[in-house]
């Protein structure tokens, strides 16, 4: 066996060409320097490797085949080097490493993400082992290559300062990375669960499966040694892209809401989802025969046209007026652009470098944030659209009050008016065949009918000026202010026999006079609705007032307080009108409850009146 290995050794000295490895370079690549070999049957042993069909290409695509490289390496310094030789890519399922030192086995290392990371000399996501020279010293590095993915057929040569650099700034991306998605992942998460819309769970799921797809690619949850299967680690990669595209197919659907806005691009990217979902159970089904992996190339037409067809239905829906379908266009068109650089590297039309190697990741991050834009645009479309209606169900409150307060002053005018009458009935009988006694009569009823006039006059002026919208705000008195809310309330107050009491004078406040009375107009006119509505005993209403820098207004009454939802009648919808004009309007705070056998409302809020 010795004598073979020589032999093979010598073999190897005639026909590769020797890497001649200098201190000075920082990084060198046994890409070119040998040969390789094919093993269709995968059961070749290294003494076999004299009797394997060459092969021609430094990069394989998907294939069941097992592949072999020979190079020697010279160390052509005057002094001793310490390298480190690193595989390019980090998901090489099996991967086997001799050193052959004079013909003999010098080293021999088992790598390969199937294989455990305490196998290694070198804790690292990459396959990687030292590799020392001595000066002019010349070795051969034989390597066994096996998967059912693409492969790199060569290895990287560094010295230690070198990989040390390089794998800091490969540890800080990888990092960084991470943190920048999971941060995305939760943010969009909790806004789906206060939202409960799907598209943020899509997407949600769709980041998810990027983040794991990238971080088992480039061996960085392999590196973690979690415990997981490490065959179901390496599977994940084939399966979870499938699963990546349809939660994509399926935010996109979502999110533009496909299914009633455009029946077709609804059903071809259904389609395009169903096929991706039977794509990740055919992968799935690696975990039985890991022979289906050959699919791998169909798959990857597939997923070109699903990324096509969101980039579709994104300028549909641009020109339909949706300004955020721009982050979907942008985000996708890089996205495509890295996986077009992905097939041609792994075809081997372009090589790509240490650097270059970031791209796919760092397109697919891009997409991502793009697509987070997308829906932070959403989020303010529908801030914009709930600003609308609320505007909307206030003003339909406040033309639903405005129809009570009518009703409250027909109630003030109804006994001015029979006042009227009477007073023109009472002229006519005192004047009825006698012309001489008109003066006179018209002297004692026009104070009357004067007074009747100027009261209905009065309650006009209230009504008039209750809803008046304020562009700035005025100087008043808290207790007059009330004072004049109550005015319009008084045919009803005294219908209903409410005792109301207005506690503190001579509070002075500058700010909205008509907001702070259509507040508590709000609160006293659902305190006699309910007084009506239960037949309250005795019922009466206390308003309790505070000066100073802030104003603070205590409201009580004794109406029997707020029921369920399906209980009220007077309380509801306006109480939460009340609180959005002290809130926005009045830039203070409300606090709404129940309190022994009525309702309790606390107001609070600034004043310019110094104290």
């Amino acid at each position: 066996m010795k004598a073979l290995l020589l032999l093979l050794g010598l073999l190897g000295l005639v026909w590769a060409q020797a890497l001649h490895v200098n201190i000075t370079a920082p990084a060198q690549s046994t890409q070119g320097c040998g040969e390789l070999f094919v093993d269709p049957t995968a059961t070749a042993q290294l003494e076999d490797l004299a009797h394997l069909e060459r092969f021609d290409a430094w990069k394989v695509g998907y294939t069941p085949n097992v592949f072999w490289s020979r190079c020697t390496l010279r160390n052509e310094s005057d002094r001793a080097q310490n390298l480190i030789v690193r595989h390019p890519r980090a998901g090489i399922d099996l991967l086997d490493a001799y050193v052959l030192r004079n013909g003999e086995v010098a080293q021999h290392h088992r790598l390969g993400d199937l294989r455990p990371l305490e196998d290694r000399a070198i804790f690292n996501a990459k396959s990687l082992f030292y590799l020392p020279l001595a000066a002019g010293e010349e070795v051969e590095l034989i390597s066994r290559f096996e998967s059912h993915g693409a492969m790199e057929l060569y290895w990287q040569l560094y010295d230690v300062a070198h990989f040390t650099r390089i794998n800091s700034y490969d540890l800080l991306f990888w990092g960084l990375y991470g943190g920048v998605i999971a941060a995305l992942v939760l943010y969009n998460l909790s806004v789906s669960i206060g939202l409960r819309e799907r598209y943020f769970f899509f997407y949600v799921l769709h980041a998810l499966c990027v983040l794991w797809f990238m971080l088992a690619q480039n061996g960085i949850l392999y590196l973690l040694d979690t415990g997981i299967d490490l065959f179901a680690l390496t599977l994940s990669t084939w399966f979870v892209p499938p699963l990546m595209i349809l939660f994509l197919l399926l935010f996109t659907m979502s999110y533009f809401d496909l299914r009633h806005q455009t029946r077709f691009g609804y059903k071809a990217l259904g389609v395009l989802a169903l096929f991706n979902a039977f794509g990740a159970i055919v992968f799935l089904y690696g975990f039985i025969d890991p022979s289906v992996m050959a699919l791998a190339e169909a798959y990857m037409v597939l997923s070109f046209i699903s990324m096509f067809a969101v980039i579709a239905v994104a300028l549909w829906a641009l020109l339909r007026g949706h300004q955020s379908a721009l982050y979907f266009l942008i985000g996708e068109g890089v996205y495509i652009a890295a996986l077009l650089v992905v097939v041609m590297h792994l075809k081997g039309i372009v090589a790509v470098s240490v650097s270059l190697s970031y791209i796919p990741p760092l397109a697919v991050l891009f997409e991502i944030i793009m697509l987070s834009m997308a829906l932070v645009q959403r989020v303010k479309s529908m801030k914009e659209a709930q600003v609308q209606s609320e505007l909307l169900l206030q003003q339909e409150q406040r033309f639903a009050w405005v129809g009570r307060i009518i009703a409250n002053v027909s109630h003030q005018w109804r006994q001015p008016f029979a006042q009227l009458g009477a007073h023109v009935a009472a002229l006519r009988m005192q004047t009825a065949g006698d012309d001489r006694s008109l003066a006179l009569s018209v002297r004692e009823q026009l104070p009357k009918i004067e007074y009747a006039i100027e009261h209905m006059d009065e309650t006009l002026k209230l009504f008039s000026t209750f809803y008046a919208a304020e562009t700035r705000m005025q100087h008043f008195y808290v207790e007059e202010a009330l004072g004049r809310m109550l005015a319009i309330f008084d045919a009803k107050v005294r219908r209903l026999g409410v005792e109301v009491r207005i506690e503190g004078s001579g509070i002075e406040c500058i700010g909205y006079q008509s907001a702070l009375l259509n507040v508590m107009g709000i609160l006293f006119e659902n305190s006699l609705d309910q007084f009506e509505r239960v037949k309250t005993a005795a019922p009466h209403i206390r308003f309790m007032l505070q000066g100073g820098r802030s104003i603070r207004i205590e409201y009580r009454d004794n109406g029997g307080g707020m029921g369920s939802v399906s209980e009220r009648t007077g309380y509801g919808m306006g109480l939460e009108m009340a609180r959005t004009l002290v809130t926005r309007k009045l830039g203070g705070t409300v606090e709404i409850g129940n309190e022994g056998q009525g309702i309790y409302c606390v107001i609070v809020f600034e004043s310019l009146i110094e104290v």
